[in-house]
């Protein structure tokens, strides 16, 4: 109850604002710098973030892989994500702060690096 309190004095839309402006920078780097999938549409506060084509998954098996793969890899960098058939659901939360997400970023090139040969 105290939770929903603080979220409704906060106020959903001020929330959302402010998260946008993680996921959008999430969502670019992904998409643009490691070239990964990310979709076209999605929430201010969460994303899904899958393989891309420099990650040679041709099967849903590969793919499903690749995410379970991240999500330990992140993980091991104390970075929380939820695995997805397909993608890794990224949500960034009311307290996470730009240095977070350029943490993030450094763990997804990190893994990046280690399972693409010519990353």
């Amino acid at each position: 109850l105290d939770g929903l309190r603080l979220v409704l004095r906060w106020g959903p839309a001020n929330i959302a604002d402010s998260l946008e402006a993680l996921t959008l920078r999430i969502e670019m780097e992904c998409r643009n710098y490691f070239k990964l999938w990310v979709p076209k549409r999605h929430g201010p506060h969460f994303i899904g973030v899958g393989p891309g084509p420099c990650d040679n998954c041709t099967t849903d098996e590969e793919v499903h892989n690749w995410v379970l793969e991240a999500t330990a890899h992140l993980k091991r960098h104390r970075i929380i994500v939820t695995p997805k058939l397909k993608v890794m659901r990224v949500a960034p939360h009311v307290y996470t702060r730009d240095m977070d997400v350029d943490l993030f970023l450094q763990a997804m090139e990190s893994f990046l690096q280690s399972y693409r040969d010519d990353f």
